[in-house]
């Protein structure tokens, strides 16, 4: 005798109640997905806001000579409340006399592209001759501190190669932070990326300065002092 099995009976009432926890479900999933993006990405449109805003078209300091800074969050002048004003990017300009245009972007380094990604200091060297400078000055590192020292050398050194026709360039290196690893095999990198090219390399990892709560970037007290040394440097590089 074949045993026909009875079909659970299910009623219209539950029926219902389970599609809907199904939509209900699906709808959680794709929300813990849209609430779980990358984090570089919300960064991404935080810094390109930031970068914006900051409207670096226009000098951040007027006098004679045409120089250009390329950076960091450190020329940025990430986490302070007026970046164009505060910045020590802007403080070196004043006290040079320069006309002071800035190129910088925060995460950004010699091999790191940033959380926007593509952003590495060689991608934008272009944009950096488009003010004819008499003077560049290079900084970061920092956010190259994981990665591979000769990489970075190598990075360093195609810069440098772009920015030949340049009178005048200077590399600053990376500090040593509460917020980051040690840069030492970095600060290395950068000096002899420096020293083949015949360029001034300017070593900040023995500096000490205020910093903010993140234990990564300068307070606009911690600008100001990086500026005046950066200065003292230059000034003593002349012959």
């Amino acid at each position: 005798m074949t045993t026909v099995r009875a079909r659970p009976n299910l009623s219209r009432p539950l029926v219902i109640g389970l599609v809907l926890a199904l939509v209900v479900i699906a709808g959680v999933a794709v929300w813990w997905t849209q609430r779980g993006e990358d984090p570089d990405e919300a960064l991404c449109r935080t810094i390109s806001a930031e970068v914006e805003a900051r409207d670096d078209e226009r000098p951040v300091a007027t006098g004679g000579e045409v120089a250009v800074i390329l950076g960091d969050s450190y020329s940025q002048g990430m986490l302070l409340p007026d970046q164009r004003e505060q910045a020590w990017s802007t403080a070196l300009g004043r006290l040079q006399g320069w006309t002071t245009y800035v190129d910088a972007i925060g995460g950004t380094g010699f091999v790191n592209g940033g959380s926007c990604g593509g952003q590495t200091f060689g991608s934008r060297v272009e944009h950096v001759l488009e003010w004819s400078p008499g003077t560049v000055v290079v900084q970061g590192g920092l956010n190259d501190a994981d990665a591979d020292p000769a990489e970075v050398q190598e990075a360093a050194g195609e810069v440098l190669a772009d920015l030949s026709d340049v009178p005048r360039v200077v590399v600053v290196g990376p500090p040593t932070t509460p917020g980051r690893g040690d840069v030492t095999a970095i600060d290395a990198a950068l000096a002899v990326a420096a020293a083949e090219a015949d360029r001034q390399y300017v070593s900040t990892a023995g500096w000490t300065l205020p910093y903010g709560d993140d234990g990564l970037h300068p307070t606009a007290e911690g600008h100001q002092q990086f500026a005046a040394m950066v200065a003292q440097a230059l000034a003593a590089a002349r012959p």
